[in-house]
């Protein structure tokens, strides 16, 4: 018996492995920023700033730049590319992560413009969008400090946000289900409360009967003592 039970929880343990690899919920991927008229170089430190920021809130594991670049040349990519959204999914769902980050720095006059979104890979819905500038490149890096947090709170309050929605949704049919049972027993005691009307009625009606049935034998010995008589 303690065999077989070791290993069933070996195979549970095993299938829930497989099952946690599939996707992992905290996975995040980032891709380089896409520059808008700016220096390439600019995004690839501004990236490389986002990633540290988005690290350090303990919050997501984020795909290590190797592993991304073999994706990328597994679909013939580079990361310099401007993808599609379809891509974009495609990158996600192969990196197998809940989301991806894609975004892109440009120049507004003299003030630096970062612009970032966070991209649900089985959806495709777009979770959080933002933007902010910086007069200077030193600055522009400094605010990914803040856009990382920004966005992540934003993430986690958009699944706060689904998980209550998913628990009113449960309370709701436990309220209609409850109503239902009471409903139905409201129903059956209706029905006691009829059959008990109707067995007082019975009741009621064969007491008649007696009574009525008396007075008959009683005005029969009547008429039979006044033929006597």
């Amino acid at each position: 018996m303690k065999k077989i039970l070791i290993c069933f929880l070996l195979v549970f343990t095993a299938l829930y492995n497989i099952c946690a690899e599939e996707i992992d919920l905290k996975r995040l991927v980032i891709l380089n920023l896409t520059p808008l008229g700016v220096d390439p170089a600019i995004c690839e430190a501004a990236t490389e700033c986002l990633i540290t920021s988005v690290v350090k809130t303990n919050k997501y594991q984020v795909v290590e730049r190797t592993q991304l670049n073999k994706i990328l040349g597994e679909l013939s990519l580079a990361s310099s590319d401007e993808f599609e959204d379809s891509t974009v999914l495609e990158i996600g769902s192969l990196a197998k992560a809940r989301m991806i980050v894609v975004g892109a720095i440009g120049k507004v006059e003299k003030e630096y413009m970062m612009s970032v979104r966070i991209i649900e890979v089985e959806t495709g819905n777009v979770l959080y969008a933002d933007s902010s500038f910086a007069k200077s490149l030193k600055e522009l890096l400094k605010v990914t400090d803040d856009i990382a947090y920004k966005m992540l709170n934003q993430e986690a309050q958009s699944q706060y946000q689904l998980e209550q929605e998913e628990r009113n949704e449960k309370n709701l049919k436990a309220q209609r289900k409850l109503e239902k049972k009471l409903e139905k027993q409201q129903r059956k005691e209706a029905k006691e409360q009829d059959d008990d009307d109707d067995d007082d009625e019975e009741k009621e009606r064969k007491k008649e009967e007696r009574k009525q049935k008396r007075e008959e034998r009683k005005q029969e010995r009547k008429e039979k003592k006044e033929q006597k008589k």
